[in-house]
């Protein structure tokens, strides 16, 4: 009865993961490790998403025009997208990986966010475009 328990909670924790879009968390990542039940859903979520991301790991640049447009960063504007690829952070209450990702202008930072490192879509210490930074 245990077993069968552990199963369907298991797989009851998977279905939920893949409906909040939390499906292809890339290896590598930050998540501490999980036992149990917990490592049931890590290994449902072990599988690659279409993310947006290039092989490299690195975003497209259709995805980083996507995240401009989220931050409200007028197209007319010369701007550079600086992504930190190599110290992503762990958002333990949504189990996802982020990515730090500031836009500069004349080296000054206009918007800023974390960005989900499987898509990213912003999604946390979100700072909109301001002109004057």
């Amino acid at each position: 009865m245990k077993g069968t328990l552990t199963a369907l909670l298991a797989a009851l924790i998977a279905l939920t993961l893949a409906a909040c879009g939390t499906a292809g968390v890339s290896e590598g990542s930050t998540a501490p490790a999980d036992t149990g039940a917990g490592a049931a859903a890590s290994a449902a979520r072990s599988e690659p998403a279409d993310t947006g991301a290039e092989v490299s790991g690195r975003f497209s640049e259709e995805r980083i025009a996507r995240i401009k447009q989220a931050l409200k960063v007028p197209e007319d504007v010369e701007t550079e997208v600086v992504i930190d690829y190599d110290h992503p952070s762990y958002w333990e209450g949504a189990g996802i990986n982020l990515l730090r990702c500031e836009v500069l202008r004349d080296g000054k930072t206009v918007a800023s966010a974390l960005v989900r490192q499987d898509t990213g879509e912003i999604a946390r210490d979100i700072r909109a475009y301001e002109a004057d930074g």
